[in-house]
This record gives structure tokens, C-alpha cells and sequence, in this order.
């Protein structure tokens, strides 16, 4: 009797520090909402496959929240959902968990219809009316000083491009092949490129028991070029869709 008490009783600790430790790496949670910009850009599109993967590796499901870059942004601030898919600056942040592992790219280039310069930065945008999207904070902060018009998406912000609202566009250069879907054939990049951009995931604060499981993991991927497959495949299927 005294033998299955004690036995009964250690099951019990054993269940009650496995559950201490899934709460501790934030598996309790059902489910792990993460918003992400409403476009499918080949970035965004990699960046979300790549969550996806890491995480049904720590067995914590997630859910993606689609929403303009703006909305994605205040609502991460606000607290009501618990990650950011992406964002580009890898600057310390005390209010966030940064997972310092790259889990996606952009090319950031200058968009035309007919405008002409050489590209030497943001500085040489400074004579134009640049158009970008809304929400974008690391072209807020490059942009300052500038003359700028944002847009809500991709397709509007082309738009006001070719209807002359602005001079120039800032986007990824995967908004090209956005452009020719539009039929909008005035539309051209100007080379080089502005920045190549590494985009990092963010968690709330309340999930940093989930950093290393997480870096780990995306260290693993890396190493392994699984993430660069990921991006390498969302591309392809991208650019076949305006049958590039």
C-alpha cells in the first residue's frame, strides 16, 4: 500500500515538471499566432514555410495572422498577436525576444517609369518623391529628409508610380513581376540594388523561453542551406506566375 502510494506520488512530481518545462518553452500556449504582411512575395512567402518547419520541429503550432505591414506592426506593439514573420533591422530591442538567425531576404530596389539616376544609396533619392509601403519602418528611418508617398500594398504603390504621384518606388524586387501581372510595362528597376536585406523573426517578450530551442534550430536550417532551398523554391513559384 505504502509501495503504490510512493509511486502514485512520484508520478505525480514526474507530471508536474514535465508540465512546469512545456510551459517554460511556451508549448502550454495552443497555438502561436504570428502576423505576417498580406502579400505573397517570394520573402514573405519563405519566411512563413520557414516558421512553419521550425517550429512543428518544437511541436508548438502556429497561426498567421495577414495584415498590411502597418496594422502588422501595432498589433505586435499592442500585444495581440505574439510574433512578427520578418522584419529587417537586427538592431538590439529590450521589448522584444530577436531570433538572430536570418529566416528570410529581400533585394531592395528602386522602381521607375522613367525617371532616371544612379543609384548611390538612399542619399541619391533625395531630389524625388519616393513611393513605399506603409509600415515599413526600416524605409521610414532610410527615408527621412526624403520627399515620400506610401501606399497600403505593392499594387498601389506601382500605381501611384506610373500615374505620377511619385517619382520613384522603394520595394522588393520581386514587385517587378507584381507590375508586369498589373500590365503596367513602363515600369523598370534601376540596378544596383539599394540593400540586400536580411529579415529576422520577433517574438513577444512572455515567449523567451522559446529563443534557443528556436535558434538552434534555425542554425541547424541555415547551415544546412535549408532556408536558402525554401527562399530558392518560393522565388521559382513566384516569378512562373508572370512567367519569368
Amino acid at each position: 500500500m505504502k509501495s503504490a502510494r510512493h509511486n502514485t506520488l512520484h508520478l505525480l512530481l514526474v507530471l508536474m515538471l514535465m508540465g512546469f518545462a512545456m510551459f517554460n518553452l511556451g508549448l502550454a500556449q495552443t497555438t502561436l499566432r504570428i502576423g505576417t504582411p498580406n502579400d505573397k512575395r517570394p520573402s514573405i512567402v519563405a519566411a512563413q514555410r520557414v516558421l512553419q518547419v521550425a517550429y512543428a520541429r518544437l511541436h508548438i503550432q502556429v497561426e498567421f495572422i495577414n495584415a498590411p505591414p502597418k496594422r502588422v506592426d501595432a498589433d505586435f506593439k499592442n500585444g495581440v498577436i505574439d510574433g512578427m514573420s520578418y522584419r529587417y533591422s537586427a538592431a538590439p530591442d529590450p521589448l522584444v525576444v530577436l531570433i538572430q538567425t536570418p529566416i528570410t531576404y529581400d533585394d531592395l530596389v528602386v522602381f521607375s517609369a522613367g525617371t532616371n539616376l544612379k543609384v548611390e544609396g538612399f542619399p541619391s533619392l533625395r531630389p524625388y518623391t519616393v513611393g513605399y509601403i506603409r509600415g515599413t519602418n526600416f524605409l521610414e528611418t532610410q527615408l527621412i529628409g526624403i520627399s515620400t508617398e506610401t501606399a497600403p500594398t505593392s499594387e498601389s504603390m506601382l500605381r501611384k508610380l506610373v500615374a505620377g504621384r511619385t517619382n520613384l518606388a522603394v520595394d522588393a524586387r520581386s514587385s517587378l513581376c507584381v507590375a508586369q501581372q498589373l500590365g503596367l510595362k513602363k515600369i523598370y528597376v534601376i540596378e544596383p540594388a539599394l540593400a540586400h536585406l536580411p529579415g529576422y523573426f520577433v517574438l513577444q517578450k512572455k515567449h523567451q523561453a522559446q529563443a534557443q530551442p528556436l535558434e538552434n534550430i534555425l542554425k541547424k536550417m541555415e547551415k544546412e542551406g535549408e532556408i536558402q532551398k525554401i527562399l530558392t523554391l518560393a522565388t521559382k513559384e513566384f516569378m512562373a506566375k508572370c512567367g519569368v
